[in-house]
């Protein structure tokens, strides 16, 4: 009698866990061709219940987290909630799977540590069951996957808090906290070494990971505009007495944030420039030298080093209530590293002109606005060239063709910015890249069906895209393989892995650059004989 309660016991679980537990199939494909070996290339696919809106996996490549989301009946408007589940790739079981309301929760990914942010409380979730291991009351914008240290703001119900919080994520208690003032908002957190953080908030601030210490420097990195209450609070007054009504005040202000650079780091410095001036520290929070930068002009800007000067490119814009907006003046700017001299300083004087990107070549800076390209010596800061493109017919200008770019050729496949160097490369808003002269005038106009992007590199092979299709070359760029897969697909050990709607596809790469033919896939597990017992 004791046996048959015993077997019925476990049957029982059994049946229960079965039931928690969904099984996929594993189903091959063809998914490209081999022209060297000239055979198929098959890959297996997984398909779950609905859309795959985020992916990732793990660092074993055993455990793929999925984000499912779908769509609302007219196929446009995703929908409000989904689903996240973990899927097993060792026994094609998803292991759990729990609602997720998208309009009030993100989660995040670091390594094999997965945070869920609502309603601004940071929780772990369990990578065995998808359960709350912990829930603090804190958005947890930094994570340490080494030390398990997170770093975020404590929640506040009535405003934003400007209490920065270190939560140890095993768990979810407070290590410290420490005030750092974020009117402008959080611009970045960064590393400076294995234990310091650098957080951008109203300046720049040195944080210990274990125990929240460190070097402050305060700077203005936005603007409170009161220009428009004031103007309110004059009609409201207006009005009150026109009606003979009480007079209402009204408080608010609007924002203009992002008025600072990237912080820059080198192996004894920090290089940051705000609303006012630009700045060297050292790694110890001791100013080296900081310069004031004319006033008016500081925009949101990017910085970058060669040689010994330190570079600026202010962009004349900003975040306006977290819309983009003109602000400032655009400029190129040089200065000395070891004093932080000004070499120069050149402005853009259109009107209402942003910078898109900019890019170097040698001694020349190149810069792109919505419709002109400009062209600078990096020497001195003069103007070398300008230049204005028709952008009715051409298209807004957006930024300049990387090294990745590729077009076909008779003979193969040909890096555009190799074919020649004297071209700069210039894509638009209307889906062309122009090929610009000496003059910046477009000597060549190419459709972005004629272009691939190398999107890959590995054991000399390149895999480029072109139009969600993947082309293989070798080192000599011959093709040597095409597959159905498009640049988001990521390269895990031999495996390459992409999401495709509502499935994943994988495959072994070696059937890609080995000249080997798939073998068939191993037999799938029907039993839970190998699944491992979640955690109690």
């Amino acid at each position: 009698m004791r046996k048959i309660v015993i077997i019925a016991v476990i049957s029982f679980n059994i049946v229960s866990v079965c039931a928690q537990l969904k099984y996929i199939p594993t189903s091959e494909i063809n998914i490209g061709k081999n022209f060297k070996t000239n055979t198929d290339i098959i890959a297996n696919e997984y398909v779950f219940s609905d859309n795959i809106f985020s992916w990732n996996i793990d660092d074993s490549a055993k455990l793929l987290t999925l984000q499912l989301r779908g769509t609302s009946k007219n196929g446009n408007d995703l929908n409000d909630t989904g689903n996240i589940q973990l899927f097993d790739f060792g026994t094609n079981y998803i292991k759990w799977n729990k609602k997720l309301d998208y309009t009030t929760s993100n989660v995040d990914q670091y390594d094999n540590m997965l945070i869920k942010t609502t309603d601004g409380k940071s929780s772990r979730l369990n990578s065995e069951n998808g359960e709350n291991l912990w829930q603090a009351k804190n958005t947890i914008y930094y994570v340490n996957t080494i030390q398990k240290i997170g770093v975020g703001y404590k929640y506040s119900d009535s405003n934003s808090s400007n209490i920065l919080e270190g939560i140890d994520l095993n768990t979810g208690k407070s290590m410290w906290k420490r005030e750092v003032r974020r009117d402008y908002g959080l611009n970045d957190i960064s590393l400076l070494n294995d234990s310091v953080i650098l957080v951008a908030a109203n300046g720049l601030h040195a944080v210990n990971l274990k125990n929240g210490t460190g070097w402050d420097y305060d700077a203005t990195t936005g603007k409170k505009d009161h220009a428009g209450t004031v103007g309110t609070n004059i009609v409201s007054f207006a009005f009150s007495a026109l009606m003979g009504t009480d007079f209402e005040v009204y408080s608010c202000h609007d924002l203009y944030t992002d008025v600072v650079s990237n912080v820059l780091v080198d192996s004894t410095s920090i290089y940051m420039a705000d609303q006012k001036s630009i700045i060297r520290i050292d790694h110890n929070g001791d100013v080296r030298w900081k310069e004031n930068l004319p006033k008016g002009l500081p925009s949101k800007s990017t910085l970058f080093m060669k040689d010994s000067l330190l570079y600026m490119v202010n962009l004349g814009f900003a975040f306006w209530n977290g819309q983009s907006a003109n602000y400032g003046k655009p400029f190129v700017a040089g200065f000395n590293t070891h004093t932080g001299k000004r070499v120069f300083l050149t402005t853009i004087d259109y009107k209402k002109e942003q910078i898109n990107a900019f890019n170097t070549r040698q001694d020349t800076l190149f810069l792109l606005t919505k419709s002109r390209v400009y062209k600078y010596s990096m020497t001195n800061g003069s103007e070398l060239w300008e230049q204005s493109i028709k952008r009715d017919s051409l298209g807004e200008l957006t930024d300049f063709a990387d090294a990745d770019v590729y077009i076909k050729s008779d003979s193969g496949f040909i890096n555009l910015n190799l074919s020649d160097s004297t071209k700069v490369q210039v894509f638009t808003r209307k889906d062309k890249l122009l090929i610009l002269n000496d003059l910046l005038k477009p000597d060549k106009i190419m459709p972005l069906n004629d272009l691939y992007f190398c999107y890959l590199e590995t054991e000399g092979y390149k895999f480029m895209e072109n139009g969600g299709i993947t082309v293989v070359i070798d080192k000599n760029n011959k093709q040597v393989a095409e597959l159905n897969i498009s640049k988001n697909a990521i390269l895990k050990g031999q495996t390459l892995y992409e999401v495709q709607g509502n499935s994943v596809v994988t495959i072994d790469i070696d059937q890609v650059i080995k000249n080997r033919i798939q073998t068939p896939a191993p037999h799938q597990p029907t039993s839970l004989s190998k699944q491992t017992s979640p955690e109690s």
